[in-house]
């Protein structure tokens, strides 16, 4: 009988800590015109997403148009809209140049166990959840910063973070886009409606919930980070815009050069 419930208990955890995301949906699977464009980014190492048995963790990027700001404007906030194994995507982004603002996620935790009373031996188990905002630093932004050019997969980089408390200490960049969540927040403005998060539990906890993100260590794309890409596109139409960038990796490293 003890042997049953363990393996019933190992089959639960598995199958709660399996992948989050899935696939690609299917309306994002192709380019919708030949100008639409594959932005990207990562993080690690993965375990700080997703570290641990019986987690969930969903997760999405903020990513400011920053050419869409003018005449004393904001940018643009954008949500990504995919996300697996620590890498978030922009499906479908137009053209424009781009950087990554914050990391919102949700974690689901759950607790599996076995008890053995008069009745018998019996499976229990508990949820519990949470969710948080890293709002990055002006480095961060900086160097997530790229221009997107029209059908072409452009990599910000893979960012190993750290998180600090209180956001109120946060740089001036990080205090700003913290403004401007929270106001497009209370405006229910549809651009947040793609986060794998609920925003205004978020901003309403601002002190314990928002975080600073400040850099630990920046990678570009090497054949690690691309095959990883590669693979979430597998049978879809961004796998020729996606070995287009690598080949262009490869050609600069053959010349000489290294990628920034």
């Amino acid at each position: 009988m003890r042997k049953i419930i363990c393996c019933i208990v190992c089959l639960l955890l598995i199958g709660f800590i399996s992948e989050v995301e899935g696939k690609v949906p299917k309306e994002l699977r192709q380019p919708e015109d030949s100008n639409s464009s594959l932005l990207a980014l990562s993080f690690g190492p993965l375990k700080t997403l997703s570290d641990g048995l019986g987690k969930k963790v969903y997760f999405s990027v903020l990513f400011a148009k920053i050419d869409s700001a003018g005449n004393g404007d904001k940018p643009e906030i954008i949500a990504s809209n995919y996300s697996r194994n620590g890498r978030a995507y922009l499906i479908n982004a137009k053209p424009g140049t781009y950087a990554a603002v914050a990391l919102l996620r949700r974690v689901l935790r759950s607790t599996i166990g076995v008890g053995i009373g008069s009745g018998g031996a019996g499976i229990y188990s508990s949820m519990g959840k949470s969710s948080a905002a890293t709002f990055f630093s002006e480095e961060i932004v900086q160097k997530s910063t790229i221009e997107v050019k029209p059908g072409e997969f452009a990599f910000m980089g893979n960012f190993e973070v750290d998180r600090l408390p209180d956001i109120s200490k946060g740089d001036p960049v990080q205090q700003q886009y913290h403004r401007e969540f929270v106001e497009m927040v209370g405006k229910k403005d549809p651009a947040l409606a793609n986060l794998k998060v609920k925003p205004k539990k978020i901003a309403k906890e601002s002190k314990r919930n928002c975080k600073r993100g400040v850099l630990k260590k920046h990678e570009p794309l090497d054949m690690t980070f691309f095959l990883r890409i590669k693979s979430d596109f597998t049978g879809t139409g961004w796998n020729d815009i996606i070995q287009e960038r690598w080949q262009e990796v490869l050609d600069k490293k053959n010349g000489g050069n290294h990628e920034s």
